[in-house]
């Protein structure tokens, strides 16, 4: 199974994780899937009282037989909670940035200033795993820069802090002993760079987008567990559906 989901999953960084990563699960809680399986947790206790009427006819009753004989609805019935369960999860802990944002054309899409991606980064401070690697990943790639400035004191100490400039979005902040600061657009002697700001818009969106896709990886796993566990019984509920469905054709 591990390798199953190994295969769903490449990164924008290149890394291969062993839980598949949230954007993954976007197409997983399809709408149709999604509609499908809560129909029938909703109507199920409907049917079921219904094929328990006392009052019921001997067509009835041999309909409940025959439709209980194809397969064990139990088994359909926990598969389409356990989804639900997983989607629930996914719609409380999947970040906004990956629920928005299918690829960088979709965030292009939105006609963002180049000094969205710095109040977009903000989120990835709080996740400290993911954090230091996006530094790394920025850093080497030249789109941070070290000061020897001390970040603004506003009554308490601030790991980052935002300013919005006249040309420029600055987030500083203090990281392994130094001072970075990074800016959105790209500037050249003070003045809008406009090439080197849309080749960083792509490769720091990428970044940001492997970072967000990565985190949260206790809940992620938590869905994987459970969308197992739907998907094996809902393949054992059709494989009982094939088996009635051959012995009644021959």
């Amino acid at each position: 199974m591990s390798n199953l989901f190994d295969d769903f999953v490449t990164l924008a960084t290149g890394e291969k994780k062993f839980w598949t990563h949230w954007q993954w699960y976007k197409k997983v809680f399809g709408e149709v899937i999604f509609k499908f399986f809560v129909s029938f947790i909703s109507l199920l206790p409907i049917i079921s009282k219904v094929f328990q009427a006392p009052t019921q006819s001997n067509s009835v009753a041999n309909v409940e037989t025959q439709l209980r004989s194809l397969f064990d609805w139990r088994a359909l019935w926990l598969a389409a909670i356990f989804y639900l369960i997983a989607y629930l999860l996914y719609s409380l802990f999947c970040p906004k940035f990956i629920r928005t944002y299918n690829n960088f054309k979709d965030y292009k899409d939105y006609s963002h200033s180049p000094r969205w991606l710095v109040w977009l980064s903000e989120g990835i401070f709080k996740d400290k795993k993911q954090f230091p690697l996006l530094v790394q990943r920025l850093e080497i790639k030249g789109y941070l820069v070290k000061t020897s400035a001390t970040l603004p004191q506003s009554g308490r100490q601030e790991k980052y802090v935002i300013d919005v400039l006249k040309n420029q979005t600055i987030l500083s902040f203090a990281e392994n002993g130094y001072y970075y600061e990074f800016g959105m657009p790209r500037l050249l002697d003070n003045s809008l760079d406009k090439e080197a700001t849309e080749i960083a818009e792509r490769e720091i969106f990428w970044e940001l987008f492997g970072r967000y896709s990565s985190s949260r990886k206790y809940v992620r796993m938590i869905i994987s567990i459970l969308l197992a566990f739907s998907i094996a019984l809902f393949g054992f509920v059709v494989l009982q559906y094939m088996i009635s469905m051959t012995k009644y054709i021959f």
